[in-house]
């Protein structure tokens, strides 16, 4: 009630933007599906026009390595998580007020933030570790369409913007890059972007060893306290054809915006 209460406030909005941070375990039910704040808005309206943009996540697959995923993917979530998003996702499917959109988006990187910087996100930490002379261990296996952030950015612009005047012509876009890249990969990108060395100089019992900064690592070496796919590649075609363009190889994103990580 207190979430609804403060987004109908404004009387001249047309768009709510639904971006949550993960929630598994206990709780993750209703933590992810808050259905209540799109009744809320559908009610406010009253006939109104309004959009509904929602995040999702590609957790709502198992992450069979010899598939790729499309809209058209039937989801096989392997944990709570994916489960409750499975469910929203469903929901806003059905809705016919507000005009729903479903993004769903891979692992999200990008340069600092301008703004709103708290958290250490990905690249950032990944940044930190490859200035630093100690090893790093990333995953080797794990693998994901990592997706620039100012692609996702360029999606929700143009719903936004070209509503209500042109309806969105997809109730769920994948938004993945064009690559199906592991930690490790994302790792040796950013240290050619940057132009750190893989290596670094130690003394080792008064002798000069050089050791590589990234020891690529199986995802099962680690705990995670829960069941996650491993291998999830996306189809991102529908965007692509939405948006005009090709969404963004992260290596060139990182390259050409360096300084700014």
């Amino acid at each position: 009630a207190v979430i609804a209460k403060v987004v109908i406030a404004p009387r001249d909005y047309r768009t709510v933007i639904l971006y949550q941070r993960r929630v598994h375990g206990e709780g993750a039910r209703v933590a992810n599906r808050p259905v209540g704040l799109v009744e809320a808005i559908a009610a406010e309206a009253q006939g109104a026009p309004r959009l509904f943009i929602s995040f999702s996540t590609d957790i709502v697959f198992d992450g069979d390595p010899a598939r790729t995923y499309s809209e058209e993917s039937v989801p096989a979530p392997v944990n709570a998580y994916g489960r409750s998003k499975v469910e929203f996702d469903d929901f806003l499917a059905a809705r016919t007020a507000p005009t729903c959109v479903v993004l769903r988006p891979t692992n999200i990187v990008g340069p600092r933030p301008p703004y709103c910087a708290t958290g250490t996100k990905f690249l950032q930490w990944l940044d930190g570790r490859l200035r630093s002379d100690e090893p790093t261990t990333l995953f080797e296996d794990e693998f994901r369409n990592y997706v620039w952030v100012e692609d996702l950015v360029a999606v929700v612009v143009k719903l936004v913007g070209e509503f209500p005047r042109r309806l969105p012509p997809h109730r769920l876009l994948h938004s993945g890059g064009p690559e199906a890249l592991n930690r490790v990969d994302v790792a040796t990108a950013l240290a050619a972007a940057k132009g750190y060395s893989l290596t670094y100089t130690c003394e080792v019992e008064g002798t000069a060893m050089e050791r590589p900064r990234i020891v690529p690592t199986p995802r099962a070496s680690v705990d995670l306290g829960y069941p996650s796919p491993l291998c999830i590649r996306f189809d991102s075609s529908r965007v692509e054809t939405y948006l005009g363009k090709p969404m963004s190889r992260i290596s060139e994103r990182m390259r050409a915006c360096a300084s700014q990580i």
